[in-house]
C-alpha cells in the first residue's frame, strides 16, 4: 500500500464459493472411501457384464470379413482368444501398471483399418462352396481337408492384418518419437 497503508484481502467470497461447490457435489463415496465387500462385488459384475458385450463384439464383427461367418468354431477360438488376452492385460495393468481398477478390453478403433484391408480385392472370400453345416462336420471331423483349408483361410487372413496393424503402429510410435526429440533439440538450441 502507500503512505503505511496496509493492503487487505477478501478471503470470504471464495470460502462461500468452495461451500458452495461441495453442497453441489453429493458423492456417495469420495476418492479414498472403500465400499463395502458385497457392494464390490456386486459392482464388479456389473462391469464385467457390461464389458461383456464390447468384449465379445469386436471377433462378431469381423467373423463375415474373415471369412468364418458359418464356422463356430473359428468364431468361439477368435472369442477366447479375446477373453484370455483382456484377462491378461487386465491382471497385469492392474498388478505392475498403472493399477487403475479397470477391465482391458478389445478396442473398436482397430475395426475400421481391419475391414478396409478385408474388403480389398486380394483379401475376398471365396466363393461358398462350402455347406451351412460346416461347424456340424467340422465338429464331427468328417471332412478334415475342408476344415483344415476353412482354418488357412481365416487364420492368414488375421495374420496379414496383424502385420499392417502393427507395422503402421511402429511407424506412429516411431513418428512421435521424432517429433518429442525434435522438441528437445529445439527447446536447447540457440534461436535462428
Amino acid at each position: 500500500g502507500r503512505d503505511g497503508e496496509e493492503a487487505t484481502v477478501d478471503v470470504e467470497p471464495q470460502a462461500e464459493e468452495e461451500e458452495a461447490v461441495e453442497k453441489e457435489v453429493d458423492l456417495v463415496y469420495s476418492l479414498n472411501d472403500r465400499p463395502p465387500w458385497y457392494l464390490c462385488i456386486l459392482l464388479d459384475f456389473q462391469h464385467y457384464i457390461l464389458a461383456f458385450g464390447g468384449i465379445i463384439a469386436v471377433p462378431l464383427i469381423l467373423a463375415k470379413p474373415l471369412c468364418i461367418k458359418d464356422n463356430n468354431i473359428a468364431k468361439s477360438q477368435l472369442i477366447s482368444t479375446i477373453f484370455f488376452v483382456s484377462g491378461l492385460c487386465t491382471l497385469l495393468q492392474t498388478t505392475i501398471g498403472t493399477r487403475l481398477p479397470i477391465m482391458q478390453g478389445g478396442t473398436f478403433s482397430f475395426i475400421t483399418p481391419t475391414l478396409a484391408i478385408l474388403a480389398l480385392p486380394k483379401w475376398q472370400c471365396p466363393a461358398s462352396t462350402v455347406p451351412v453345416m460346416l461347424s456340424v462336420q467340422l465338429h464331427n471331423a468328417t471332412n478334415a481337408l475342408q476344415a483344415e483349408r476353412s482354418d488357412e483361410i481365416w487364420m492368414s487372413r488375421m495374420r496379414e492384418v496383424r502385420k499392417i496393424l502393427t507395422e503402421n503402429s511402429d511407424c506412429s510410435i516411431l513418428e512421435k518419437l521424432l517429433l518429442h526429440l525434435r522438441s528437445r533439440i529445439m527447446k536447447y538450441s540457440p534461436k535462428l
